[in-house]
């Protein structure tokens, strides 16, 4: 199991982690990567309560899958979201299991960076086995330069944010972690996002890794 369970209990039990709106950087490149919408078909791991899934429906993509660890965030999902071309899984994601070639975009909005290294490299296994050939894999993951890498105890980070001891499993990449976790895809566009804090004297400065990338 690579979920973590404070997700569930922590996290989306306490409300946490509510997204109304689909993220901005999944809408922009979704939108200058893909042309047509209503044939393609889309995988999105770490769904939460649907915020993304429901502009993929709006934008009449012909099949769309969500999955995520928590029962929490799929009941609200499932509470939130009514469209029968709309799936709903709640699984860890090194135990799910799609068709090979399936998926004309797979999108992973800051979840899989929430696992241990090893799990990650066998969860991007299975996505480029999921993916068509030209495929599209959107993906954020955190970057070594965030704050959170360096407060981090036994690979796990923002314990202050969840007010709890243990925090969340989080995994932090470099430049070059990111090159080889990516190897069997073609990096299209890879930028490093970085956020300053605007309280004073707080160096909690944010870092991530914006990935388009095709197989």
């Amino acid at each position: 199991m690579s979920f973590d369970k404070n997700w569930e209990k922590l996290v989306y039990k306490q409300s946490l982690q509510i997204n109304r709106y689909p993220f901005d950087w999944i809408v922009s490149s979704t939108f200058n990567q893909i042309k047509r919408f209503n044939k393609k078909k889309v995988l999105e791991l770490g769904c939460g309560t649907g915020n993304n899934l429901r502009f993929f429906r709006d934008l009449n993509f012909k099949e769309i899958i969500g999955v995520d660890g928590s029962k929490t965030a799929i009941k609200l999902a499932k509470k939130n979201i009514k469209s029968k071309k709309i799936k709903l899984i709640q699984n860890d994601f090194s135990k799910i299991n799609f068709k090979s070639n399936y998926f004309d975009l797979i999108v992973d909005r800051g979840s899989i960076t929430h696992n241990p290294k090893k799990e990650i490299n066998q969860i991007f296994d299975k996505i480029y086995k999921f993916l068509k050939k030209d495929g599209l894999f959107l993906s954020t993951i955190f970057s070594s330069r965030h704050y959170g890498n360096f407060i981090k105890i036994k690979n796990k980070s923002f314990k202050d944010e969840i007010n709890s001891k243990e925090g969340l499993t989080t995994s932090f990449f470099n430049q070059r972690e990111i090159k080889n976790l990516f190897s069997k895809f073609k990096i299209i566009s890879l930028q490093l996002e970085e956020k300053k804090s605007f309280i004073p004297n707080n160096k909690k400065n944010s870092a991530w890794w914006l990935i388009i990338s095709k197989k």
